[in-house]
């Protein structure tokens, strides 16, 4: 549990209805297409996202309790795209 819950992972007691638990699942491989984690919480306004090489000033947003750039719904970068995300890390608060 500890290993899930340390990256943003899911877990589910074996005692639970498997159903919901796949239905969980499911939502979270939806949420790969437009989001993606960093390895580390980052400074405020320090992001800088590119997708194929070029500079996305918009179309995403910084989910800072979870880790996450998450792509809105017309900007998702389509299938083989590079995305390069470098930001500062926030040691302590932002």
């Amino acid at each position: 549990i500890n290993a899930a819950v340390a990256t943003a992972g899911q877990y589910a007691s074996i005692h639970a209805d498997f159903y919901d638990t796949l239905n969980n699942l499911g939502g979270s491989i939806l949420n790969l297409l437009d989001s993606f984690p960093l390895s580390q919480s980052a400074m405020d306004g320090s992001i800088n996202v590119n997708v194929n090489a070029v500079a996305q000033s918009s179309g995403w947003s910084y989910q800072a309790d979870n880790r996450l750039i998450k792509f809105d719904a017309g900007n998702i970068p389509g299938e083989g795209s590079v995305i390069d995300v470098t930001y500062q890390v926030c040691i302590g608060g932002n």
